[in-house]
């Protein structure tokens, strides 16, 4: 969870996109902020997801392709409604 006096966000730290319908894919509960720029890295810093959309999900493909299970970085990049900007880094395990 990060939180500010204007901005709160929370991205969990893992999901199971395995096909059961329980935590298939992964996104951000927000508050406080106005855009959103989401990336998702492999191991090696190649960008495997991307969306500047506030409502947006992963669903732990790549091209169509399951990726393989394991941790990804992610990078968020966020501006609040008061126009304070932030960029966060974290990782997301992919579990099966």
């Amino acid at each position: 969870s990060i939180f500010s006096p204007t901005i709160k966000l929370l991205v969990p730290n893992s999901f199971t996109p395995d096909g059961d319908d329980l935590n298939d894919i992964i996104s951000i509960n927000h508050q406080g902020i106005v855009s959103l720029k989401w990336s998702i890295f492999n191991r090696w810093g190649e960008e495997i997801f991307f969306s500047s959309e506030l409502e947006s999900s992963w669903d732990g493909t790549y091209k169509g392709e399951q990726v393989p299970v394991g941790s990804y970085s992610y990078k968020l990049v966020v501006r609040s409604v008061n126009g304070e900007a932030q960029e966060i880094f974290g990782h997301i395990n992919v579990i099966r």
